[in-house]
């Protein structure tokens, strides 16, 4: 990938290779998945659903390692109207201080991380409750402010992939405009790809 001059000089914020812990509160504004659309929800609730069936960012953060999150047994992947989890993990330890309703003193004897603590509403399989994320920050065109993008398991492998790439290169994956879409055929199940390089006042 050749790096286009506006870029050259540009201090690299390293977050294809390392990443920052946490991104604070349960709830802030927030891009949902929900029903196979984006929407961004705004630390209120308010939504306001994306036209596109894709999303262009700037991947300015991501929390490092992974995020356990449980919005209730039989609740939808984001929880039902948007609230925030009942219970939720940033270091895949232990609860949160934050969290409404902890399940455990500890991730690792956690009832809702077992594999039988729910039961999915597309196969009817065992699957556990408490939910696998990786947790992003991203910008997005029209907005001075950071959206959290929460990444379901399954779309992992596809984000590293991606992120990879520009480790060996002389851009980093902040530096420039990702497109975030829905895999066909895989419910919730988001791909990653390069978009444009943007421009001196990135994110747009």
């Amino acid at each position: 990938m050749t790096l286009p001059a506006h870029l050259k000089n540009r201090r690299s914020q390293a977050v294809a290779v390392e990443v920052a812990a946490g991104l604070g509160s349960a709830q802030p504004p927030h891009i949902s998945i929900q029903g196979g659309r984006f929407t961004l929800v705004d630390a209120a609730g308010n939504k306001k659903p994306v036209e596109t069936m894709y999303l262009d960012c700037v991947i300015i953060d991501g929390q490092k390692g992974r995020s356990r999150t449980f919005w209730g047994v039989a609740a939808q992947f984001e929880g039902d109207n948007s609230g925030p989890p009942l219970c939720f993990s940033d270091n895949n330890i232990g609860p949160s201080i934050n969290s409404q309703e902890p399940q455990a003193q500890t991730c690792a004897v956690c009832p809702m991380q077992r594999f039988d603590s729910d039961v999915s509403k597309m196969t009817g399989k065992p699957v556990p409750a408490c939910k696998v994320l990786k947790k992003l920050a991203i910008m997005l065109p029209g907005f001075n402010f950071p959206f959290q993008m929460r990444i379901p398991v399954m779309s992992h492998a596809s984000l590293a992939t991606y992120s990879n790439e520009f480790k060996a290169g002389d851009a980093d994956v902040s530096d420039v405009i990702t497109r975030v879409t829905f895999v066909e055929g895989k419910t919730g199940e988001l791909a990653f790809d390069f978009a444009d390089f943007g421009n001196d006042d990135l994110p747009y």
